[in-house]
């Protein structure tokens, strides 16, 4: 009967061991799983990094600076054209 017993408290370490191992393979699938998702996060911030920075050459190529002197030349001639309108119509209106 010993040797019964001793068979089977060789099996219950050995299945021990097995579960042990089991654990230990699922928290390196998780931790893999993880470090995947990770690696997806950073390329994705080095291509939205990469976006940013093409965006902001292309921001630093416009004519900014002419923009605005035409806008100020816009609101200038604007200002007198709807005074010249609005003289007109109170002619067309009396």
């Amino acid at each position: 009967m010993s040797e019964v017993e001793a068979d089977i408290t060789e099996s219950v370490k050995k299945t021990e061991q097995i579960e042990e191992e089991i654990r230990a393979i699922q928290k390196e699938i998780h931790s893999s799983g993880a470090i995947n998702a990770n690696l997806r996060e950073n390329s994705r911030f080095r291509r939205l990094e990469k976006e940013v920075a093409d965006i902001d050459k292309a921001v630093q190529t416009l004519p900014i600076e002419e923009a605005g002197a035409a806008r100020t030349e816009y609101s200038l001639k604007w200002e007198k054209l709807k005074e010249k309108e609005d003289k007109l119509k109170a002619k067309v209106f009396q």
